[in-house]
């Protein structure tokens, strides 16, 4: 599932000026797919801008802008965000006001924590483009990391209004139905993400998670297949179809695929009270209760930790 992660900003800014370093070895007209990044494509077209629909007549400016961009790009290789962020308190005052400088420097400022700083850049951006779906993505970010769900809920609603299979607005929206429990509406929401990413990772998981607590046991058993194709490392995804398995009755088959989780994630809690049932249910109850204390372990060493 989409978690925030103070770095999901710093991606932002790393693909948006990507584009930009890009651009004076790129022919004209071309364009730029970055993957994993809120920027999916750009225009190499040194005159436009990629969030915005607003065009500078001055190549001089490009260069500077492209040179800007090129300096956070330095300081971010060498972990250094407080510096990237501060090169934006000499900024020349052609650029100061640039829409994607500033979605830049929103989105580092997310990264550093500087939640309200960030939000009052998204806020004068959207007052410009109150459309603009990689503004509103970082604002439902934003608003996340400050709790505030109402508000990261009403983002992303605003997202598909312009969008309507947006991945990561319908994964967001995915989970936060999951965890009110209406099983049937986070389905349909991850459903159209895929319509747009079909190998998403985590609208996969998410359609067959709503999928298995619906009942729809051979729709999520398909779906979890797919995702352990797809990333044949996803621990979860074995997991999942370890459950399935044992809701037919067939513990052997299920221990099978959790030990696999296991072996992929060795960490999880909930791996190992999954084992320890379907090697009960097999009458292996030393393993079980093997797979239990380890379990307990686990649990322990958590709550200790954050303690």
């Amino acid at each position: 599932m989409i978690r925030f992660n103070k770095l999901f900003a710093w991606a932002s800014a790393m693909g948006a000026f990507m584009v930009y370093s890009s651009c004076a070895s790129v022919s004209q007209g071309s364009s730029v797919l970055i993957s994993d990044s809120p920027v999916l494509i750009a225009s190499n077209d040194v005159n436009e801008h990629p969030f915005s629909s607003k065009k500078t007549s001055s190549n001089s400016a490009v260069s500077a802008k492209t040179a800007f961009v090129q300096k956070i790009e330095a300081f971010l290789n060498e972990d250094k965000l407080s510096e990237a962020i501060a090169l934006y308190d000499n900024i020349s005052a052609d650029l100061a006001e640039d829409f994607d400088l500033l979605y830049i420097k929103a989105s580092l400022l997310l990264s550093a924590g500087k939640l309200d700083d960030a939000e009052a850049i998204c806020s004068s951006l959207l007052l410009k483009d109150p459309t603009n779906s990689d503004v509103l993505e970082l604002k439902a970010m934003i608003s996340k990391a400050k709790g505030d769900t109402k508000e990261r809920s009403s983002a992303l609603r605003e997202v598909l209004k312009a969008d309507p299979n947006n991945v990561a607005a319908n994964v967001e929206l995915g989970s936060e139905q999951i965890m009110n429990h209406n099983y049937k509406v986070a389905k349909t929401y991850y459903q159209r993400a895929l319509k747009s990413e079909p190998n998403n990772e985590d609208a996969l998981f998410g359609y067959g998670q709503s999928s298995y607590y619906l009942g729809d046991i051979s729709i999520a058993k398909s779906v979890f297949t797919k995702l352990s194709k797809v990333n044949p490392n996803s621990a979860i995804a074995y997991s999942y179809l370890g459950k399935l398995e044992a809701e037919n009755e067939n513990f052997l088959s299920a221990e099978r695929y959790v030990k696999k989780a296991i072996e992929l994630d060795a960490s999880n809690y909930d791996f190992y009270l999954d084992y320890g049932s379907y090697a009960r249910s097999q009458g292996h109850y030393d393993e079980a209760e093997k797979a239990w204390k380890k379990a307990v372990e686990l649990e322990s060493s958590s709550i200790a930790f954050l303690t």
